[in-house]
């Protein structure tokens, strides 16, 4: 089968908001990461 698929969930809309380089780093589990992200404002 061939196919295209294209989904927007709540790690990818993350990481453009935040500006995030590797959404890994949202399921990687580091807490000092997340802790960082839990302070910042998201991008206008």
């Amino acid at each position: 089968y061939t196919g295209l698929a294209f989904g927007m969930g709540p790690g990818r809309t993350a990481q453009q908001r935040y500006g995030i380089p590797d959404i890994r780093l949202l399921y990687g589990g580091d807490m000092r990461f997340l802790r960082q992200l839990a302070g910042r404002e998201g991008r206008p």
